[in-house]
């Protein structure tokens, strides 16, 4: 029958492999199940309950300005890299010095050298006064009611600059 098409039976094998992987890949989309080597890529049809937890970065300016922001907008990286960053150094595995070398550097870098939005890499926070305080927060949301419910410290770092 591959003949009849043209095909090599070659190609035919190519196509029934891509056929089963992109199968197999609209499964575990759909199911949200992982299996090696399909992942779900559950951020197309993930659906966070009624509350979540997540990061914010408190960036204080040296007029007194604070600024609530995502921890996208203090480091020039994907932004799901910064809070696997933030949950590493500030939850997981806390460092008092690791901890005051991310913040100086992050106050370092908004006041001194912008960097570009790109893709999955956020703008920099801004601001007309030069950034003094770096605050890291655990914030609980309500989906329902759109507020954040809680926001608790977990680090604070100062410039002397």
């Amino acid at each position: 029958m591959l003949r009849a098409q043209g095909l090599s039976l070659a190609d035919g094998l190519w196509i029934s492999i891509a056929v089963l992987l992109s199968s197999a890949q609209i499964a575990a989309t759909v199911l949200d199940r992982s299996f090696w080597p399909v992942s779900a890529y559950n951020v197309f049809n993930f659906q966070p309950g009624s509350r979540f937890v997540d990061f914010e970065i408190g960036l204080t300016d040296s007029e007194g300005h604070i600024q609530h922001v995502h921890p996208g907008h203090v480091m020039p990286l994907d932004f799901f890299r910064v809070n696997a960053l933030i949950r590493d150094r500030f939850v997981l595995r806390p460092d008092p010095i690791k901890q005051a070398r991310i913040a100086r550097l992050s106050i370092e870098r908004l006041n001194a050298d912008p960097w570009f939005a790109w893709d999955e890499r956020y703008a920099p926070a801004k601001s007309s006064y030069p950034f003094r305080q770096f605050e890291v927060f655990l914030v609980e949301h309500d989906t329902a009611m759109q507020q954040v419910i809680q926001r608790r410290s977990l680090y604070s770092y100062t410039s002397l600059r």
